[in-house]
């Protein structure tokens, strides 16, 4: 069932799949930052969001 949703990949050491998942949380929690802050500055600069 596992296989369904993705590869499994080793890490390294017992523990270690935790942090890198807590680093890749957090990755994709500081792009969707991003991406939100650079949607306000461009409809403050003028540009139509829904085009």
């Amino acid at each position: 069932m596992i296989k369904a949703v993705g590869q499994l990949r080793k890490v390294g050491a017992y523990g270690n799949g935790f942090v890198a998942k807590v680093f890749n949380n957090q990755l994709w929690k500081i792009l969707a930052a991003a991406i939100g802050e650079a949607m306000v500055a461009a409809k403050f600069a003028g540009l139509d969001p829904l085009v």
